[in-house]
């Protein structure tokens, strides 16, 4: 049934009627209607209200049966009904079909006109005689009251009286009018109330349900925050620490209060890892670079006692705009152990390899190292001997293959060149040769360098020699060549450093060319020299080869890197040469420049590149590039009374070339040269 909209025949907001019926009957009694319209008034809950509003007007227009219908969603339902019973008002129950529980026509033509119809005797009514329902109930007076308000209809009264014709006569009609203006501002009134105690309702829902679920949230989050086994903090743009945060967080490192900063909480726990990492917030704040590459420059190790931390760092962004950081720490202190093992065990296992080839040079790398350790032990200030020290160690170690030693003093060298160098730096250095140091006690004994390691075939030798008269003198020269070693397996093991570092930078594979002249050297002597010469090597690998790419653009061929060893007018001459990029002189003397060293001459150049951390590279690597490796090379030669020089040619290549006196080396004893014995 749709209601349809008309006019409004009575102003609502009237507070007093005055009316006559169209019969011309007298003035209403204006006090009962107030006492009707107050109580109307007086229930603003619209399930009261209705049966309140049935009740008040079915008794005020002498009615034996009302129904209130309201317009929903377009259709009128019926929403009270009362039956005047035993002279009681009795409550309908609303299960019938609307055509079956009233006059539906007559409903329908007072919606659609929005006027009031009375019905004096319905059956006899030609407008609504043939309803179903005036049929059935041989209905008698029927009256039907629109309720509208503001143009708009809000509902329609339906009442009957089935005891007596003409019982709606017009003065009650003009009554129930008036009332059912009221009643229309009333249910509009109750309507709205119920509409917004609904939204209030709805909102006070949703507001705890929203309430539980972040509650449950954040009992989730807290559950993972609990169980999580990485630390997690966030900062914001002041440095200050959120309140949550993961629980391990504070069994590694203690409880913090909300705000705190940062840097203050560390503080107690790691000073050099605030001060670098204060640097690096400031820079970020400042936005001087990309973020991604500002977050990268962010200290990454945090040590408190004897655990070891790793620390990464996430932006938090809100709006597109940096808000804070996400501080990840993971506990690495047992990855790391596991590692050293690994790594020991490593060098163990190197170490036996060296055992079983090359003994001596690996007893002579021990007792020239050892040496080495020592001065480091006594160091109290940063110099360049220390410097040099832990560069010729760094680079024996690399070259041996004893990564964990290698790797200590390439750390020492970057806590230097970072400023951050610490007495436990070159402890560590100690602690790492000490371990390896014990390995070989255990594996080859403590006297392990007392021992010579002679063939059957050269001791059945110089037996039958012996045997047949060979002088005592020369006997016991032959004797003494016996604690020689050839020069060569030092050149070779140099040469074989080379090609390793060459893979390992991804450079072509030198060829390599080596002679050795026969020579004897003493190995104790000749030790200390050959340490320092894999700075030679290192440097014709990293800065003298080129690329493959960049040799065939200068059309050269494959590399070639010589090594060789000679005796010239009673001196050993160690050459060490490449073919590589050579050495930019014109960049030497800019650096020696701006060093107020002297450049006028080849001869103060090169004095240059030998002058204590001289470098002609920007920046250092684990390779080189630290301006101590070639002055290492010259403090050794000049050790032993010798000289170094070089010469070089832009795009040709480099030769090093050591002079060095005979009897530096022990190549010499009684005016005669020591070659190697003859075969046995």
């Amino acid at each position: 049934m749709q209601p349809v909209p008309a006019a409004r025949r009575y102003d609502t907001s009237a507070q007093t009627m005055t009316a006559s019926s169209p019969s011309g009957g007298s003035q209403l009694d204006l006090q009962s209607a107030m006492r009707a319209v107050s109580a109307i008034a007086g229930e603003i809950r619209l399930e009261p209200l209705l049966l309140r509003l049935t009740q008040i007007l079915l008794e005020n227009a002498g009615a034996t049966r009302g129904v209130l219908l309201l317009s929903e969603r377009g259709e009128f339902v019926i929403r009270a009904a009362l039956r005047v019973q035993d002279e009681r008002l009795v409550v309908e129950r609303n299960e019938l079909e609307l055509s079956h529980a009233l006059a539906s026509s007559v409903v329908r033509y007072c919606a659609r006109t929005l006027e009031s119809v009375v019905l004096e005797n319905a059956t006899r009514d030609n407008r609504f005689a043939q309803d179903p329902f005036v049929e059935q109930r041989n209905a008698k007076s029927i009256a039907c009251v629109p309720l509208v308000h503001q143009s708009q209809l809000v509902g329609v009264l339906y009442l009957e009286n089935d005891t007596a014709t003409g019982a709606f006569h017009a003065a009650r009609v003009e009554r129930l009018e008036f009332l059912a203006g009221h009643a229309a501002v009333s249910l509009q009134n109750s309507r709205l109330y119920d509409e917004l105690q609904a939204a209030n309702d709805n909102l006070e829902r949703r507001v705890q349900e929203r309430t539980a679920e972040l509650s449950k949230r954040n009992q989730d989050m807290r559950r993972v925050l609990d169980n999580v086994k990485q630390g997690l903090l966030t900062i914001d743009l002041e440095g200050r620490l959120a309140q949550e945060h993961s629980r391990v967080v504070d069994e590694w490192l203690g409880a913090f209060e909300r705000g705190t900063l940062f840097s203050t909480y560390l503080a107690r726990i790691d000073a050099s890892f605030v001060q670098n990492f204060k640097l690096s917030f400031e820079q970020l704040l400042e936005g001087v670079m990309p973020e991604e590459v500002l977050i990268q420059q962010f200290p990454k190790a945090l040590a408190h006692g004897p655990r070891r931390f790793q620390v990464s760092y996430e932006p938090i962004h809100v709006q597109g705009n940096l808000a804070g950081l996400l501080v990840v720490i993971d506990d690495v202190t047992e990855a790391l152990r596991r590692a050293r093992d690994e790594a020991e065990q490593k060098d163990v296992l190197t170490l036996c390899q060296h055992l079983s080839k090359d003994r001596s040079a690996l007893l002579g790398f021990f007792d020239e190292s050892a040496g080495m350790i020592e001065d480091l032990r006594q160091c109290s200030t940063v110099d360049a001997v220390m410097l040099r020290n832990l560069h010729t160690l760094k680079g024996n170690a690399a070259m041996y293959g004893f990564g964990t030693l290698a790797e200590a003093c390439h750390a020492a060298e970057e806590a230097v060149s970072e400023d951050r160098f610490e007495a436990s730096h070159l402890e560590a250095v100690a602690a790492c040769f000490d371990v390896l140091r014990s390995s070989l006690s255990a594996i080859a004994g403590e006297d392990a360098g007392e021992s010579v390691d002679v063939s059957r075939a050269t001791l059945r030798g110089l037996a039958q020699e012996l045997a047949a008269g060979l002088p005592a003198s020369e006997g016991a020269r032959a004797v003494e060549r016996l604690l020689l070693e050839p020069i060569r397996p030092s050149l070779e093991r140099l040469a074989k450093y080379a090609r390793a570092l060459a893979a390992r930078m991804g450079k072509p594979e030198p060829r390599i060319e080596l002679a050795d002249g026969g020579l004897l050297v003493d190995s104790k002597r000749a030790a200390p020299l050959f340490a320092s010469l894999v700075h030679l090597v290192r440097n014709a690998i990293d800065h003298g080869l080129e690329t493959d790419a960049e040799r065939a653009a200068s059309g050269k061929q494959d590399p070639v890197l010589s090594f060789r060893a000679s005796l010239e007018h009673g001196e050993v001459v160690i050459t060490i040469e490449d073919d590589g990029r050579g050495v930019d002189w014109d960049r030497v003397r800019q650096r020696a420049s701006a060093r107020g060293l002297p450049g006028s001459s080849r001869n103060d150049l090169a004095a240059a590149l030998f002058s204590d951390q001289f470098s002609t590279r920007d920046e250092a690597t684990n390779i080189s590039g630290r301006g101590v490796g070639l002055a290492a090379v010259q403090a050794e030669v000049k050790r032993m009374s010798g000289r170094v020089s070089v010469e070089s040619e832009l795009g040709r290549g480099t030769r090093f070339r050591l002079f060095l006196a005979a009897d530096a080396l022990g190549l010499a004893q009684g005016g005669r040269v020591r070659s190697l014995p003859p075969a046995a």
